[in-house]
């Protein structure tokens, strides 16, 4: 299933959404994975660039919170945006 798939599917995004409010354990167990990505002190192996060394973990980092992210965002209901005329048209000058 695609993202537009989802956004379509209004009884998909409610059962989503109920799921996570009526659910003490999956609300906990959110708050448990972004706590476990929390920056903590780590030992930085030897000879390494440090830069280049943070600069992937806070990479890594980014990633995880960016998933946990979308978890939490598909049970906002989609709302449908209105058709659009093309972007060509009312473009033409009369002379």
């Amino acid at each position: 299933m695609k993202l537009a798939d989802w956004a379509k599917r209004e009884d998909l995004q409610q059962e989503w959404k109920m799921a996570w409010e009526n659910n003490s354990a999956l609300k906990q167990g959110l708050e448990l994975l972004k706590d476990i990505a929390l920056p903590a002190e780590v030992r930085t192996p030897e000879n390494v660039d440090l830069v280049q060394f943070n600069a992937l973990a806070n990479a890594r980092r980014e990633g995880y919170y960016d998933c946990i992210r979308n978890i939490e965002a598909l049970k906002q209901i989609s709302v449908k945006q209105p058709d659009l005329p093309d972007p060509w048209e009312d473009t033409k000058k009369e002379s």
